[in-house]
């Protein structure tokens, strides 16, 4: 009966270092957010796990305290009296009998081993990893008390941690930072597990992308801006707003650049004659070098919705308004409209265009001069162009290079090119 007895001491010691294993692992693994949500909801297992992490000497040399106290009873236990029972059970089996001590010193500790490595430490880190935030809750509290009976000893290994620590140059544990892109890996894990929807994590891609972007990339670029003329004729100015359909127009005299302001088409029909000068708003500005988080902040400080964007010159690059801000964050909102316009700039600066658009509408309008001697003739269209370059009827992701610009094959129609992404190469600088 008293070897059960020893046995069940041997399961006990097992499992005790299992739990500190489990609780080890568990503090360790813990989100501190989500353990600093339970400890506000009234957690105090959760808030005693905090105070923990925050102390990372006190804490493993707690653990460290008690894996090795019930490593010393288990082996006392294990080597000196239950396998000095067992070597009886040995003696008189033939060819075993003269070294039946050994034979069942290597009995108990292998059995001992087996059990401490699935029981007091496999399993329990598993079940820490899986269950952090919780198990760590659980334990927390009872792991603080055995800090406590073992104050001494744990005080002296945390003050011998960190005097050799500071020895070898290492300072103590900063307070974990959390970066961009573990947030970014944390999103496309919520996404594949269910637990946020994929649209929600394009916009919260897209508000971690906001920051990166400038108004210059973000803005409708000047020769795209619908203006209008304070010294133009009355009518044509009308016509202009009905055609373009905008909600708000800058408003220059004399040359673009001299802007007198922004006029709301609502506030000049509300006044029932078309006088600029008396619904005329102040315009903002903003450099084009300018974040855009920073513009966004701009726009819900003053309350306004548009600025122009200028260069280091003070001239007029662009517009950039709240629409091209939210379409940075959760995409294209007018794509129905966005599908019908021939040339699109997309928020990165490069151009989305129809495969019909004219090359001399794109030397015009960006710039981009297709019509060369030295290229393949022919052709009037961009389709045209990117046929001719190829030598063959193209194919969706087709892509080359010409004169410092990318020409990629979005989409065809049937044999005509639909779609073509038109992005700028940015030179290589040297170093």
């Amino acid at each position: 009966m008293t070897y059960l007895l020893e046995i069940a001491i041997i399961l006990a010691l097992v499992i005790l270092n299992g739990m500190l294993a489990m609780s080890e692992f568990a503090i360790i693994s813990a989100q501190m957010t989500r353990l600093q949500e339970r400890a506000d909801a009234g957690s105090s297992g959760a808030r005693v796990a905090l105070e923990l992490a925050a102390a990372p000497n006190r804490f493993l040399a707690t653990v460290q305290f008690g894996i090795t106290l019930v490593g010393i009873l288990a082996g006392a236990v294990g080597g000196a009296t239950l396998a000095g029972r067992f070597a009886t059970a040995f003696e008189d089996l033939p060819l075993v009998g003269d070294y039946s001590e050994a034979v069942a010193f290597a009995l108990v500790v292998g059995a001992t081993t087996y059990l401490s490595l699935v029981f007091g430490e496999l399993v329990p880190k598993r079940l820490a990893l899986t269950y952090p935030d919780a198990i760590a809750s659980i334990v927390a509290r009872p792991l603080n008390t055995l800090g406590r009976l073992g104050r001494p000893i744990v005080a002296l290994l945390s003050l011998s941690t960190r005097g050799v620590l500071r020895l070898l140059g290492v300072s103590e544990t900063p307070e974990a930072q959390v970066t961009e892109e573990e947030i970014r890996v944390l999103l496309a894990q919520g996404a594949r597990s269910g637990a946020i929807d994929e649209a929600e994590q394009m916009m919260a891609l897209g508000i971690l992308d906001l920051g990166d972007l400038t108004a210059g990339a973000l803005m409708t670029p000047r020769r795209r801006i619908v203006w209008i003329d304070a010294d133009e004729d009355a009518e044509i100015s009308r016509q202009r707003m009905v055609s373009s359909s905008h909600s708000y127009y800058p408003v220059f005299v004399g040359e673009v650049d001299n802007v007198l302001g922004f006029v709301a088409v609502k506030d000049l029909w509300r006044l029932g004659e078309f006088d600029l000068q008396r619904v005329l708003t102040s315009a903002q500005y903003v450099p084009d070098t300018a974040p855009a988080i920073n513009v966004l902040e701009l726009f819900k400080r003053t309350g306004v919705r548009r600025a122009l964007v200028v260069d280091e010159y003070g001239s007029i690059e662009g517009l950039i308004t709240m629409h091209d801000i939210m379409e940075a964050i959760v995409g294209e909102l007018d794509a129905a409209v966005a599908q019908d316009q021939p040339i699109v700039q997309r928020p990165d600066g490069s151009w989305l265009i129809d495969g019909m658009v004219p090359l001399h509408e794109l030397r015009d309008e960006l710039g981009i001069d297709l019509i060369s001697d030295e290229a393949p003739g022919g052709y009037q269209t961009l389709g045209g162009f990117v046929m001719a370059m190829l030598g063959r009827v193209p194919a969706p992701a087709d892509r080359f290079e010409h004169d410092g610009l990318s020409f990629e094959v979005v989409d065809m129609d049937r044999a005509r090119v639909d779609k073509v992404l038109v992005t700028r190469i940015e030179p290589s600088g040297a170093d």
